[in-house]
């Protein structure tokens, strides 16, 4: 009887493994490998609207070509008020990578952006600079990763308005995501 139970389990583990060899059976997707820098330094324009920010990444998905920025902003209660005890929800900014290149130093460049000011929307426009390559000499000492995202308004029927906001981080980690 053991046998026999022996048998149904070995052969059901063979058929399991051809079946997984077969045309249109599913593929285990990849490993996503994530760039991801702890934001150490921020510059904020107002006219943003981020609020007071507490931390952050900046994150690099190659594989989904998508640039990140995730901002912890701090819960703020003005005084005298009565304000419920909550954590804000971060801030995050992910969009597509439009273009990728390496300059004469070293130095990856990453751009994504995306236009929706023909919709009334705003433009926005990440760029990522990865500093660690970067072999030229420099009178300042340059930040690992840095950040600029800007965010352009459509202006329909009012003047268009650029704002700027910087960010310097660490040195990239490697993320590895299962999915």
């Amino acid at each position: 009887m053991k046998a026999l139970f022996v048998l149904i389990a070995l052969s059901a583990v063979t058929a399991s493994a051809h079946a997984s060899q077969l045309p249109g059976a599913p593929v285990p997707s990849p490993t996503r490998i994530i760039l991801d820098s702890e934001i150490t330094r921020s510059y904020l324009d107002p006219q943003q609207n981020l609020g007071r920010v507490t931390g952050g990444s900046i994150q690099v998905d190659r594989r989904e070509r998508q640039l990140r920025l995730v901002l912890q902003r701090a819960f703020y209660c003005p005084p005298r008020a009565l304000c419920a005890m909550v954590m804000p929800a971060p801030y995050i900014v992910e969009l597509q990578i439009v273009s990728q290149s390496t300059d004469r130093c070293g130095s990856v460049h990453y751009e994504a952006q995306v236009d929706r000011r023909p919709m009334d929307g705003d433009l926005q426009r990440l760029q990522v600079v990865d500093n660690t390559r970067n072999r030229c000499p420099h009178f300042v000492a340059l930040a690992p990763v840095q950040a600029t995202y800007t965010t352009i308004t459509a202006g329909f029927g009012f003047p268009s308005v650029e704002a700027t906001s910087t960010f310097d981080g660490e040195q990239f980690r490697t993320l590895r995501a299962h999915f």
